[in-house]
């Protein structure tokens, strides 16, 4: 066996403090290339008058002071910004995919199927993740950080005032016990379907059963609490609060939810195109995913696969490696089940899933009717478009010694240099996976050379330098 998982993350680098003057000749280089030569002047003389400030040598010592105290001065930081903000989760912070191992058919009976293939093998993803099985991710022979791979499952942002709290229920197998169900989703329904039987996760078998059992015992819940997910997080947390304290059961039910590995949602709608599919991913129905859960898969009345994620606790790409893992297996085509054929279901009776029933008071019941209008009025303004481009790949750019992402950031400046005549102040994600609990940095693609090259492709130049 190779290394553990989480078997290097004390050996990884602390997250380093760039001097004064590398922050704000980085500013610098950044901002001039987007003013006019007054702007610049105005810059420049704002940039010196700060540099030269009393405050400024204040302000590096105390950043470099938390810095000897914490191996991640700017982790606490970090969260903080999404965790303070108050806007809802969906659209605003969450991530939205399609799995390719979806693949849509018109037999509704092969939705099941799809789900309790795809629950099972995501959960062996928990298990690797477990025993400490997931191969540390490595880039040119440096060490990632993997703390996102250990906050993936289990994982729930929880609304408070005047800011959320992020949970964490996971442990590894040397620390402990770990919950190990999912929550179900159906129709407005919740149950609770536990995914662990004698230490080894329950076959896609069992689980076609249950997800059967589910499906036809889940009738349409015209008021779900599920709906409340979607509100402003003070709103849900004043919501979750006045739920919580209904009673005992609601207030078990919530803990259930939030501490279960991952959300599966069976539902009963059908997105004809791509772009449909993400939308509705994202946006769909309000009762279609808990939000605040890391992890939201939907699995589409046609077998499409959707995955939801809450972006404040991890970044997109541990999700979209934990999704690949799933399909990858899937692809194989391992596990088969005669379509239409009758499971016997005598031996599991006695493990039926648990419906969690909620008691809801007038008022939540207002509310939730409330954050479902509001819900459909932010639908009305968000939109999802799936462009695929056919004429090379990344095989190509490979062969040539260019990065696919160079040629997709030189498109974009591009196309939005043709639409309004100017370049725009674009941001794009770095990773700093490489120091301890490292999440992501800002790259500025807008750099004097890039400026250069673009004018130069709309004025049809040829063999200008940028040096």
């Amino acid at each position: 066996m190779g290394e553990k998982t989480f078997s290097l993350q004390d050996s990884l680098p602390s997250l380093t403090v760039p001097t004064i003057d590398e922050t704000m000749d980085r500013y610098l280089n950044t901002a001039t290339v987007l003013l006019t030569p007054d702007e610049i002047a105005r810059t420049k003389k704002a940039v010196e008058e700060f540099r030269k400030s009393k405050h400024v040598e204040f302000m590096q010592a105390a950043l470099e002071d938390k810095a000897k105290k914490e191996k991640n001065w700017l982790e606490e930081w970090w969260y903080d910004a999404y965790l303070e903000m108050r806007l809802p989760l969906v659209p605003y912070t969450s991530l939205a995919s399609i799995n390719p191992a979806g693949l849509r058919t018109s037999k509704r009976e092969v939705q099941v199927l799809t789900a309790a293939e795809s629950t099972h093998h995501m959960m062996k993803v928990w298990q690797k993740t477990r025993r400490e099985q997931i191969p540390i991710m490595k880039s040119r022979g440096t060490v990632w950080d993997m703390k996102q791979n250990y906050v993936l499952f289990n994982s729930n942002r929880t609304p408070g005032k005047p800011k959320d709290r992020m949970d964490r229920y996971f442990k590894t197998d040397s620390e402990g016990k770990c919950p190990s169900h999912v929550t179900v989703l159906c129709r407005g329904s919740i149950w609770k379907m536990e995914m662990e039987v004698n230490g080894e996760i329950r076959s896609p078998d069992d689980t076609v059963r249950i997800l059967r059992h589910i499906q036809k015992e889940s009738p349409h819940v015209a008021q779900s609490p599920i709906t409340l997910t979607t509100m402003d997080r003070d709103q849900w947390a004043e919501a979750r609060q006045e739920l919580a304290g209904v009673s005992r059961e609601n207030e078990r039910n919530l803990r259930i939810i939030e501490e279960s590995v991952f959300v599966l949602t069976l539902s009963d709608d059908v997105c004809p195109t791509v772009s449909q599919a993400l939308r509705y991913c994202m946006m769909g129905r309000s009762e279609q995913a808990w939000v605040d859960k890391n992890m939201n898969i939907i699995i589409m009345a046609d077998s499409q696969i959707l995955t939801q994620g809450e972006h404040s606790n991890l970044d997109a790409i541990v999700m979209l490696d934990a999704g690949n893992q799933m399909a990858a297996v899937m692809r194989k085509g391992e596990w088969k089940v005669e379509v239409g054929k009758s499971l016997k279901e005598a031996a599991w009776l006695s493990d039926l899933p648990e419906r969690l029933n909620f008691q809801l008071t007038t008022t939540l019941v207002n509310k939730i009717n409330d954050a479902d209008s509001q819900f459909e009025k932010l639908k009305q303004s968000f939109r999802a478009k799936v462009v695929r481009f056919t004429g090379y790949g990344n095989d190509r750019l490979k062969r040539v010694k260019i990065y696919t992402d160079t040629v997709v950031q030189i498109a974009l400046q591009l196309a939005f240099y043709r639409v309004h005549g100017r370049f725009g102040p674009i941001y794009e994600t770095a990773s700093i996976r490489k120091f301890f609990h490292g999440r992501t940095e800002t790259v500025r693609g807008l750099t004097r050379e890039m400026k250069m090259f673009g004018e130069a492709v709309k004025e049809r130049k040829e063999n200008i330098r940028t040096y």
